[in-house]
């Protein structure tokens, strides 16, 4: 009797370990293709339509490593789709509903966060982490939320051609959050001297 009781955690050990095993890299191909059903079932406003999404840019963690991001334009000016190179991290990681994606004009700011996503997604693969595809974004409960600006402010050109210097990110947000936010219209303060 006690040797039955081994079986089923034979079993779950065996299931747990094909798991992963099972998380191998994708081609970009692939990785477009999951991202493509990722979107279909998401709040994405503008789902890329079929052969008109290419590829724009591969992240690798080191120039010699294997790729870890995929970054795919879904038409011009459409928006972009970021992806894993592996299949054990959700299909779709991040996109922009407008504009296209290029390496070389995006903020410093972003393109550190996306080599920080790939630096750990690297790390995942060679240490060989569990399946991260049930993610909290991917949760029933979330929901997405709608952008709440269209102003397009940033650091980049036209923005700081008439400025002497770059400006902080604080400027645009703070002129973004003033645009956002109503203004009342009247101080309901009284100032006495």
């Amino acid at each position: 009797m006690k040797k039955n009781l081994h079986y089923p955690w034979m079993l779950l050990c065996a299931c747990a370990v094909s798991l992963t095993a099972a998380a191998t890299p994708v081609t970009p191909d692939q990785a477009l293709q999951r991202a493509i059903g990722q979107a279909a079932s998401s709040k994405m406003k503008k789902k890329p339509a079929k052969g008109t999404a290419r590829l724009a840019h591969t992240f690798r963690a080191t120039t010699e490593q294997e790729p870890t991001l995929y970054v795919f334009n879904k038409g011009t000016g459409d928006g972009y789709m970021i992806t894993p190179a592996d299949d054990r991290f959700p299909a779709l990681l991040g996109y922009g509903d407008n504009g296209d994606f290029n390496i070389d004009e995006i903020s410093p700011a972003m393109k550190s966060f996306i080599e920080d996503y790939s630096r750990e997604i690297d790390y995942a693969i060679k240490n060989e982490t569990e399946d991260s595809r049930t993610s909290a974004i991917a949760s029933p409960g979330w929901k997405p939320i709608a952008p709440l600006l269209k102003s397009k402010w940033d650091q980049g050109n036209p923005y700081n051609l008439c400025s002497p210097r770059l400006k902080s990110s604080t400027q645009p947000a703070l002129l973004q959050d003033s645009k956002y936010l109503p203004l009342p219209d009247a101080s309901p303060h009284r100032w006495h001297r």
